[in-house]
């Protein structure tokens, strides 16, 4: 089996800050026309699966939660109350297993070598597709592993400045990025799926930001307010926390705010903005090694519906900012072709996708 390694500021790709997620509007474009010729294949091969599913006992034994980040993160925060939820539902243990290493390579490897019995689960967001298409791994989400579920989320990131910036609102910031390509230093993690859908949004607008590495959410906040960098993509959270203490400025969200409040009532959404075809989402993937037959998938899939359809879980994500649609087995497969084809494209245009 080929090694497979990180390479270089792109080990970043899998960093799991917790930052806000896209609409749940299909994605589209090229894509579109792919997906509706694939369609029926996708519904006759999920139907078939299915009917195979309903003899298939899932889980045998304890499961790994896969999660490419350290203990203590957003992504990791909601993984263990999905174990908790889920052996609630089945009965079985459900553990979180922090695989950091390697910028989250290691985690995405445990999974590809998992076995028929699905016991590694990949609890992935995006990053998991920007690693492949910047060629921070080599394994291919389309070709060598399977998707369970795809968990459409709905919350909205900020764009931010520090308090006392000279940009006042969005339109300042836009107008003067217009004037001057490159000029604005805006902090993301570089090549992580955050730096990719601020980099549509920036297409969609005709802007052009000079981008740097900023890390983590912890990482680019410090660096905002010691005046490192002048701009930068916050989850909900964090954004109104800090904008609540006074130390930055909410400039516009990527989607309607859960809640409206002093700190947010004047920043527009994009599509407020005009700019109402953004299709880089942010959805939670349950993804499991191609070893597991289909109709195991299919079972994993019913089994985490019930799980992300349950109220406790609703209500906790909810209070987190966040309205959560586990999708059914065919549309999963769908959406998580036409979302990885999406980032592709950008990738492309942003000048990090890896030659192959």
């Amino acid at each position: 089996m080929k090694k497979r390694f990180l390479t270089g500021f792109l080990a970043a790709a899998l960093c799991l800050s917790a930052v806000g997620c896209g609409s749940a509007s299909a994605p589209a474009g090229d894509t579109a026309k792919a997906g509706n010729e694939s369609a029926k294949e996708t519904e006759g091969t999920a139907k078939e699966a299915g009917e195979k599913a309903a003899d298939v006992s899932w889980p045998d034994g304890n499961v790994n939660l896969i999660v490419a980040a350290a203990a203590g993160g957003g992504t990791d925060l909601v993984a263990r109350k999905v174990a908790e939820i889920a052996k609630k539902e089945t009965g079985a243990n459900f553990i979180v297993v922090n695989q950091a290493e390697g910028g989250g390579a290691v985690a995405i490897d445990t999974v590809y070598q998992d076995d028929e019995d699905a016991l590694n689960l990949g609890f992935f967001i995006p990053s998991f597709f920007t690693s492949y298409i910047t060629g921070a791994v080599d394994m291919n989400p389309l070709d060598d592993f399977k998707v369970a579920n795809y968990v459409n989320r709905e919350s909205c990131a900020y764009i931010c400045v520090k308090a006392d910036s000279k940009y006042k609102t969005m339109e300042e910031l836009l107008d003067d990025a217009r004037k001057n390509p490159e000029a604005i230093v805006f902090g993301t993690s570089l090549g992580s799926r955050s730096h990719f859908r601020v980099e549509e949004f920036a297409q969609a607008a005709g802007v052009k930001f000079k981008y740097v590495e900023a890390g983590k959410t912890a990482e680019a906040i410090s660096a905002i307010l010691g005046g490192h960098i002048e701009v930068t993509s916050l989850s909900a959270s964090s954004a109104e926390s800090y904008a609540k203490n006074g130390d930055i400025r909410i400039l516009a969200c990527s989607d309607e705010p859960i809640t409206r409040s002093e700190i947010n009532q004047d920043a527009p959404t994009y599509a407020q903005m005009g700019y109402t075809d953004l299709k880089c989402l942010d959805p939670v993937l349950i993804v499991t090694s191609k070893n597991v037959p289909d109709e195991v998938v299919v079972k994993i899939n019913e089994v985490m519906v019930k799980v992300f359809s349950d109220p406790e879980l609703k209500d906790y994500m909810l209070k987190e900012g966040t309205l959560i649609d586990p999708f059914d087995f065919a549309k999963s497969q769908e959406w998580y072709k036409d979302t990885f084809n999406i980032y592709d494209s950008v990738g492309e245009t942003l000048g990090v996708k890896a030659a192959r």
